[in-house]
């Protein structure tokens, strides 16, 4: 029997398209992310307009950390779902993500309106706040929320009292909540269901956990390594790390050591005898740390970069630390009429922060674009920069771009 719908998917196509979004969330929920997206790939080319197949996509695009293709997607989901509430959640997730906590207020705030009860929403809205300096209204946000330990964190802030902060962040800032990956698992037995009733799930911040009464930092998941504090990070260390230790305020741990000796830098496969980052700031190598605080340099903030079977590019005077697990690589931006300026290409999986400028957001790259070359901070994918005229460098290929200003 016929189809009614004759400009509709046939059932072959169907098919397909079921294996390849059933694919797509297995290997998504494997971390396999380069995998699952060309799963879902698969399924977007036979139904290009499905919801669940763009919220899939965006998923693995934030996992790769290509944050504006996120928010394409996330847009379009919204501006075709209105009253549906999970896009916009994520939506303003990836607008953090960006450092574009302005724009994320805006949708968090519809949110809560048409549901008071929605306590995802209050929470990343409290963190809207926080990033703001706003720790009053972030503290109603999160007692909205159900976040004790964020409501005392943002008492604490508010009073400026340092010891209390760093106390805080020291025994509770692991169980803060998580604005790292994007958890994702089918909402329906059929993904190719009527699009007008979609639905998507949201990130949900993980559950707290009892603090350990003798261990100020307890193990924790990969997902829960850096957790925001004050103005900086909480940062638990693993199987060794390099960090420059002018931003460390506080260690953590039994008995944390530094190494004598500084990362090297690499260049071309070979080590060599200067550090990297300079002789004056090196970044140092530290063992047998639990963890450690972070704060960044006056006027900047602190940018997680995780990388997983990535590469990341940075500017070599931007970098705090980085996992010793991670290939490393010193190179050069060739920056045309300005002078040479350092970068580090990392390679692999594990953590990297940076220190970038307060003012700075994430660019998408398609195909080629033109930034001037002190506004480069780093970039991730497959960017090639070349040189180009005057204060200017040239990137071509696929990939996001930070970009520092004002």
């Amino acid at each position: 029997m016929q189809d009614s719908h004759d400009d509709g998917p046939g059932p072959l196509s169907s098919e397909e398209f079921l294996f390849h979004m059933y694919r797509g969330a297995e290997l998504l929920d494997q971390n396999r992310v380069h995998e699952a997206k060309e799963e879902i790939e698969g399924a977007l080319r036979l139904q290009p307009s499905d919801p669940k197949g763009q919220d899939l996509m965006a998923v693995s695009y934030f996992r790769m950390g290509m944050y504006p293709r996120a928010i394409v997607l996330y847009e379009d989901l919204v501006d075709r779902f209105p009253d549906h509430l999970t896009p916009r959640v994520n939506l303003s997730l990836c607008y953090l993500k960006t450092g574009q906590p302005d724009r994320a207020l805006e949708h968090l705030q519809l949110v809560v309106e048409k549901d008071p009860r929605h306590e995802r929403a209050w929470a990343y809205l409290g963190l809207v706040h926080q990033r703001r300096n706003d720790y009053d209204n972030a503290r109603v946000c999160f007692e909205r929320a159900g976040n004790k330990r964020m409501v005392r964190r943002m008492i604490d802030l508010a009073t400026g009292d340092p010891q209390a902060v760093l106390r805080l962040a020291a025994a509770e800032a692991f169980h803060e909540l998580d604005m790292g990956e994007l958890e994702f698992s089918i909402a329906s037995d059929d993904p190719a269901a009527d699009h007008g009733t979609w639905e998507s799930p949201e990130h949900a911040p993980p559950q707290a956990q009892p603090t350990p009464a003798r261990n100020l930092l307890p193990p924790l998941s990969f997902e829960q390594r850096v957790t925001p504090s004050g103005t900086g990070f909480v940062v638990r260390a693993d199987q060794g790390l390099a960090v420059r230790l002018d931003r460390v305020v506080a260690f953590a741990g039994k008995s944390p050591t530094v190494d004598a000796s500084a990362l090297p830098r690499r260049s071309r496969g070979r080590i060599q005898d200067l550090p990297v980052g300079s002789a004056a700031r090196p970044l140092m190598i530290v063992s047998e740390a639990t963890g450690f605080v972070l704060e960044p340099s006056e006027g900047r903030v602190l940018r997680e970069l995780t990388l997983q079977d990535d590469i990341v590019c940075v500017r070599e005077d931007l970098l705090v630390a980085l996992d010793l697990s991670l290939d490393y690589e010193n190179g050069r931006l060739p920056s045309g009429a300005c002078d040479s300026i350092g970068m580090v290409r990392l390679r692999g999986s594990g953590l990297a922060i940076a220190d970038f400028p307060r003012q700075h957001r994430a660019m998408g790259v398609e195909a080629s674009v033109l930034a001037r070359c002190r506004s480069v901070l780093g970039w991730t994918g497959r960017l090639v920069p070349r040189i180009a005229d005057g204060e200017f460098v040239a990137f071509s290929g696929e990939g996001s771009l930070w970009i520092g200003y004002g």
